[in-house]
């Protein structure tokens, strides 16, 4: 996803040409890098300052990270408060309107389904709004592909359908219709408690503007799951 003043130089590799180019002021890659860009890097950090964004550092720690090196430390301080007084509000709404209801998100991909976990929207969820956690979802950091039966043991309270990216593609649209078309046809699929008591909850968006994890995606999907539960 392009912003404005933001350019991608590539995801496993790095565009070189393009980085000379631009003359950025800053240049953001994640931590550990590929091989690929390890063999850049120090062409890199000869055209500008590099932050390394630690995989398993959180959200909030690549948002000062990156804040401190663009001088908007201030800044940044300012949005956190703003953003748990934002979830602390409707922490005590979802508290009132679905209270020990279990949420999950499912995600639909080119071939089959995967349950999203504790990380990306599981941490906005799980840790920031304090919903309940299926036992089986804490046992999952990022993604674990499943099967239709998966979720049947589980059976949520409330399921969130969004997309994933599998072999390193978003489904179709078609495909994406077919699979919905299946579910709503399958018996399995029916007899679940958040299908019968329609608690489902639609979030397609192509561009991960509500499941990448970062502070950008997840101010946008407190206002949605506002949304979806605050009536």
């Amino acid at each position: 996803m392009k912003e404005a003043g933001v350019e991608e130089i590539g995801q496993e590799s790095v565009d070189v040409d393009k980085l000379f180019t631009i003359q950025p002021d800053v240049v953001i890659q994640k931590a550990p890098m590929s091989d690929a860009v390890q063999i850049k890097s120090t062409i890199i950090n000869q055209i500008a300052p590099v932050v390394n964004l630690a995989y398993d550092g959180t959200w909030r720690e690549h948002f000062t990270q990156i804040a401190s090196v663009i001088d908007r430390e201030k800044e940044a301080q300012q949005w956190l408060e703003q953003y748990e007084q934002k979830a602390s509000s409707l922490r005590d709404s979802l508290r009132k309107y679905i209270g020990k209801e279990t949420v999950i998100v499912v995600g639909i991909g080119e071939i089959g389904y995967c349950l999203y976990g504790m990380r990306n929207m599981g941490a906005v969820m799980y840790d920031d709004l304090r919903m309940e956690v299926p036992k089986s979802i804490q046992n999952i950091a990022h993604i674990k592909e499943v099967t239709l039966e998966e979720i049947m043991e589980i059976n949520a309270d409330r399921i969130i359908l969004t997309l994933y990216r599998s072999h390193k593609r978003l489904p179709s649209v078609k495909k994406v219709t077919q699979h919905l078309q299946q579910l709503n046809q399958d018996h399995r699929w029916q007899s679940l408690k958040a299908v019968k008591n329609k608690q489902l909850y639609g979030l397609y968006d192509t561009n991960h503007l509500y499941t990448s994890y970062n502070a950008y995606s997840h101010n946008l999907l407190l206002d949605k799951l506002s949304e979806f539960f605050v009536k």
